[in-house]
């Protein structure tokens, strides 16, 4: 509602997010699997949503995210001798679950 009260064109905006994001789930199921694309695409986006003040530094900060996951989960991987998609997948929910509880008692604390 707001970017059509803005003036965004909202209908191509969509169809082009749309795309992106079925042309990324497609060329990287292929790569690494569906369990890590879902987790991937899921997870840094909802930890984001926890501590992000806007849109854009939602975005900004779920890229991120995925990024350290990813890195963090695959060198893991290496030194503890486990499947990389399983230990990017557990790191990204790790790294969810200490956000959201962070988060919860901050608010319990701060009203």
């Amino acid at each position: 509602e707001y970017c059509k009260a803005v003036g965004l064109p909202v209908t191509t905006l969509n169809l082009t997010l749309a795309i992106l994001t079925a042309v990324t789930v497609v060329l990287s199921m292929r790569v690494v699997g569906l369990l890590l694309i879902s987790a991937l695409m899921i997870v840094p986006n909802a930890t984001s949503q926890l501590v992000a003040r806007s849109f854009r530094s939602g975005m900004a900060i779920a890229t991120v995210l995925g990024i350290a996951c990813a890195l963090l989960g695959v060198a893991g991987s290496y030194y503890l001798n486990t499947p990389s998609g399983a230990s990017i997948v557990v790191l990204a929910v790790g790294v969810f679950a200490v956000v959201a509880s962070v988060t919860f008692v901050r608010d319990r604390v701060h009203g």
